[in-house]
C-alpha cells in the first residue's frame, strides 16, 4: 500500500475504555502523518463524542453490543467511521442544542459537536443502529 494511506478497522466493547483505543489509532496517524495539533484535538473530541453516544445511546452500554470503528486516512482526508447496534433514532426530532432553553441541558450536544469540528458529517440509521461518518481535510 503506499505511504500516503491507512486504514484500521477494530471492533470496540461498549465501555469506556473503547475511547482509550480509538485515540491511541488517532494519535498513531497523527505521528504517522504529522496531523497539526488544532486538528488532532478536533478529532479526538469529535471521534469520542461519536463514540460515547454509540456506547450510550446506540447500545446503551449492553455489554453484547459492539462498536465499529474504522479510520482511513488518505489523499490528505481522514475518514472515521462508527456504528452502533442500537435501535437508530430520527436525527430530525434532535432539540437544537444552541437554543437558549437547551443550553443548559446535560446531553444534547454531541451530534452538534461532531458536525462543528468535522468537514464532512453524515448519520445515516435504522432499526439495527446508527452511523456516523465524519470526514477531517489534514492539511500539510
Amino acid at each position: 500500500m503506499e505511504e500516503n494511506y491507512y486504514n484500521e478497522k477494530v471492533i470496540l466493547p461498549s465501555e469506556q475504555s473503547s475511547l482509550d483505543i480509538a485515540e491511541n489509532i488517532i494519535e498513531k496517524i497523527r505521528n504517522r502523518f504529522n496531523i497539526s495539533k488544532d486538528s488532532y484535538f478536533n478529532i479526538l473530541v469529535a471521534i469520542t463524542e461519536a463514540i460515547n453516544n454509540a456506547i450510550s445511546h446506540g447500545n446503551h452500554y449492553q455489554i453484547n453490543k459492539k462498536v465499529k470503528f474504522e479510520v482511513t486516512y488518505m489523499n490528505e482526508l481522514l475518514d472515521i467511521v462508527v456504528q452502533d447496534e442500537g435501535g437508530g433514532f430520527d436525527p430530525d426530532e434532535l432539540e437544537d442544542c444552541t437554543k437558549e432553553e437547551n443550553l443548559l441541558k446535560d446531553s444534547g450536544r454531541g451530534i452538534f459537536i461532531m458536525q462543528s469540528l468535522s468537514d464532512k458529517f453524515e448519520i445515516s440509521t435504522s432499526s439495527e443502529g446508527t452511523c456516523f461518518r465524519l470526514v477531517f481535510k489534514i492539511p500539510h
